[in-house]
């Protein structure tokens, strides 16, 4: 007889034993497959699946997943970064592996999609690219299983095989970059479950097809750079989808956009650079809050612009020619437009851009060629003209609206708006009604100090239990008592009267600011106030049509502020008095002050953002404003400054933007800005900079940001080290650097979207130059660069590209965005030759 300690023995070895049996059977591969992934490494020159060193394909066989029964299921593999060096053919051995559900092979392919892969009857997701070729083959529809089609980018020709839309179950397609032709099929249409739809970049012909509108779940739709005609379908109308985006440019659509396009709900609206007519401006509308960007540049559209209005989340407006007349809307200046984002160049508009923030930082560029624009940042208004336009630039009740509900948005609440708001979603009466202000509005919603749920009406609070009550009543009692003794400090409503009077109480700016019909100064508009009722927040938006003022010295007597903004129609110095104000964190002045920047400025330690831009500021930067550590927005651009760039600068290393560009200033670039490691955006263009680009600026590494040198004096060769430096923008144009620049370029900069270089005497064999494959923007026109044009140029989805008087010779690329690039870009070459230009000999 065994003991029990014997049997607790056995038992554990039996265990062990049947444990090691059941691993060893999961991890070991069918031999099957392992068989066909040997076949697979050998067509693919594979060089990473070893059997004599890992026997067991389902272990650490890179790029191969099993399922629980070492079946293999997934197989993700890429070619470029291995030893293999010539294009490769897909393998038939591919068919051998029947439950692969994933295939993604990339790069460095060669030839066409192999009739073997229709075995692969379990495949979920297929993913080839780049350089296949050939038709893409009606039998992937067979595929049935397929939720991910992306065959893009390649070479593939001939049509889009009908069959594909007996595909179902495709969520995903993706078949841009390739070499298509012919129609769009209509069964397209019927992959319902579709969320991403992208055929750009072929050569596609014929209508777009109406059943594209049964994609319902469609949230991108891309079918840019083809040459597609017609109209677009009025079922197109249909889209409802906020975050959808829908790019319908670079083709040959004409007539005019139908009316229904206007119901349609997308994120992202791109008709540009089409031939289409008549009225655009029902795209618009202040309820379409979902719309971010809308893009109708390079059409013939032709509609008053007036009387337009915007979602107040617009944020790319690109309109440039086109037809489009009449005025820019006074609400444009309100917008959060991105810097980048806005073009109403080369239209017949006319009147004065209006005031804004960020319009002021735009460039003139994007106001130009248009019939009569004036106004920052072109040239100034002829009054006499613009006093002509009937209730140009006034501000209405509507603006005023915007602006408040814009100021919620951004959590920055006067004592008036931040009262308890309920929205009140029901047929009755809300709680609140009659309680304080703005409570009707249906649009705003805040939390009571009772944290009560939005949308409780009288009705239910009659159901709730006496409790209820006497909790509601003691929260009442408390909003009252607060509201009555939280009046504004007499002292600050003073000042603030007298700050009225000094910059012209006629002005819409202080249009309720009066004391007899609102006595508490908290309640007027453009100041907000702390709990304890202290003025914290003066923002002022002056009217243009006023004598410009003065910012008044008592302007220093809040001692509480913390945000001082004032924007428009000021003249004369900033007040020293300013300095008094050691609680600001925000200052923002602007446009028309003149005189010096008061040194005393770097006594404001809090300061995190200063911005002084769009005057007529003269003298140098202070070097106290080096003490201003806290500063992460430093902008001083379009003044007239002069002298060297502070090195103290070089100490605000909390600096996310440094903006002192379209100024006077002289001097070698400091090198103490390379310690700006939080910074992503530099801009000192525009200026008279001299000497060369400091070798530390090789340091940056930040792959979002965009460094502007351009328009300078400054000379000789790029430091090497500079190649080292990671930014999104780079902009050298404009000055007179000479030498080699090649290897500012690389495969490996895969941050690097847009570098300028234009306009220098960079001489270096551009032939065997890396470009990254996300580049967009190029231009390297008037240089002495030589060589030709690498082949890899046709492979990019550039926006823009200018290589015109160079040296360059030889056949343009091929490449479908090159064909449709103006014959401009290439001109004044030693003996460049194919389209877009003559044929090469």
């Amino acid at each position: 007889m065994l003991s029990m300690d014997s049997k607790a023995s056995l038992l554990c070895l039996l265990g062990l034993f049947l444990y090691l049996s059941i691993s060893s059977a999961a991890i070991l591969c069918n031999l099957s497959d392992r068989k066909a992934l040997l076949q697979i490494a050998k067509d693919l020159s594979i060089p990473d699946w070893d059997p004599n060193t890992t026997p067991d394909c389902c272990a650490i066989w890179f790029g191969v997943g099993c399922d629980t029964n070492g079946r293999v299921n997934s197989l993700i593999y890429n070619l470029y970064g291995t030893e293999v060096q010539v294009p490769q053919r897909l393998p038939a051995s591919l068919g051998g592996l029947p439950f692969l559900e994933t295939l993604h092979i990339h790069g460095n392919l060669t030839g066409t999609i192999p009739n073997s892969i229709v075995n692969l009857v379990n495949l979920q997701s297929l993913q080839l690219d780049m350089g296949l070729s050939g038709p893409i083959p009606s039998f992937l529809s067979r595929l049935t299983k397929l939720t991910s089609l992306d065959l893009a980018p390649n070479s593939f020709t001939g049509s889009i095989p009908p069959t594909l839309g007996r595909l179902t179950r495709l969520t995903y397609l993706a078949l841009y970059d390739n070499k298509l032709s012919g129609p769009i099929p209509e069964s397209l249409g019927r992959l319902t479950r579709l969320d991403y739809l992208d055929l750009s970049s072929n050569f596609l012909t014929g209508p777009v097809p109406a059943s594209l509108s049964h994609l319902t779940n469609i949230s991108r739709l891309d079918l840019r750079v083809n040459q597609l005609t017609g109209s677009i379908p009025t079922s197109f109308g249909s889209f409802k989808n906020p975050k959808m985006f829908l790019f319908l440019s670079g083709n040959q659509l004409s007539g005019p956009v139908p009316r229904s396009l206007g119901q349609a709900k997308v994120n992202l609206l791109d008709l540009s650079y089409n031939q289409l007519t008549g009225d655009a401006s029902f795209l618009f509308g202040r309820n379409k809050t979902w719309l971010d960007t809308i893009y109708l540049n390079y059409n013939s559209f032709k509609f008053d612009f007036s009387n337009v209005e915007f979602p107040l989340g617009l944020r790319n407006l690109q309109i440039e020619n086109n037809e489009i007349y009449g005025s820019l809307p006074k609400q444009l200046g309100q917008l959060p437009l991105n810097l980048r984002g806005l073009d109403v160049s080369n239209n017949h508009l006319c009147g004065r851009i209006p005031t804004g923030r960020r319009l002021k930082r735009m460039s003139p560029d994007a106001f130009a060629n248009n019939t009569c624009l004036c106004g920052i940042p072109l040239p100034p208004c002829n009054f006499d003209i613009v006093n002509g336009v009937a209730g140009f630039n006034l501000k209405d009740p509507g603006e005023v609206k915007i602006e408040e509900e814009q100021r919620i948005e951004e959590g920055s609440k006067s004592r008036k708006e931040a009262q308890p708001l309920i929205l009140n979603r029901s047929t009755g009466p809300s709680v609140w009604t009659g309680i304080g202000p703005n409570t009707e509005n249906e649009n705003l919603q805040g939390r009571g100090p009772d944290r009560m749920e939005p949308g409780i009406t009288t009705e239910q609070t009659m159901e709730a239990p006496p409790f209820t009550f006497s909790l509601l009543f003691l929260l009442l009692f408390f909003r009252f008592s607060i509201s009555l003794a939280a009046q504004c400090s007499p002292n600050e409503k003073k000042v603030l009267l007298e700050i009225k009077t000094k910059l012209n109480p006629t002005n819409l700016a202080f249009s309720d600011w009066d004391p007899t019909a609102t006595p508490d100064c908290c309640d007027w508009f453009g100041i907000h106030c702390s709990t304890s009722a202290r003025v914290t927040s003066l923002n002022l938006n002056l009217d243009v049509f006023v004598t410009a003022q003065h910012i008044p010295p008592v302007i220093g007597d809040l001692p509480f502020l913390q945000s001082l903004h004032i924007h428009g129609n000021l003249t004369g110095p900033i007040p020293g008095s300013i300095a008094n104000l050691a609680d600001l964190q925000t200052l923002e002045l602007n446009s028309g002050l003149t005189g010096p920047i008061p040194e005393s400025l770097g006594r404001l330690k809090r300061l995190t953002s200063l911005d002084l831009s769009g005057n007529i500021i003269t003298g140098s930067i202070p070097s106290t404003l080096g003490q201003l550590t806290g500063l992460t927005y430093l902008v001083l651009s379009n003044n007239k400054l002069s002298g060297s760039i502070p090195d103290s600068l070089g100490r605000l290393t909390a600096l996310n933007r440094l903006d002192l560009s379209s100024n006077r200033l002289t001097g070698p670039i400091p090198a103490s800005l390379s310690r700006l490691t939080e910074i992503t955006r530099l801009d000192l263009r525009a200026n008279r900079l001299s000497g060369s680009i400091p070798a530390s600026f090789g340091s940056f590494r930040n792959p979002g940001m965009e460094l502007f040198l351009g328009q300078n004096r400054l000379n000789g060769p790029i430091p090497r080290s500079f190649g080292k430096a990671i930014v999104n923008l780079l902009d050298l144009s404009m000055n007179q650097l000479t030498g080699d620049a090649s290897f500012l370029f690389g495969s490996n900069k895969t941050a690097l979207e847009t570098i300028y270089l234009n306009h220098n005497h960079f001489k270096f064999d551009f032939s065997d130059v890396d470009l990254p494959i996300g580049i967009r923007d190029l231009d390297i026109q008037h240089n002495e660069i030589y060589g030709s044009l690498p082949k890899r140029l046709g492979q990019l989805r550039l926006r823009f590209i200018n290589v015109s008087h160079n040296r360059l010779c030889g056949m343009i690329p091929t490449g479908r965005r090159l064909k449709h690039v103006s014959p401009d870009s290439f001109a004044h070459n030693k003996c460049l030759c194919g389209v877009p230009l003559p044929p090469c000999k």
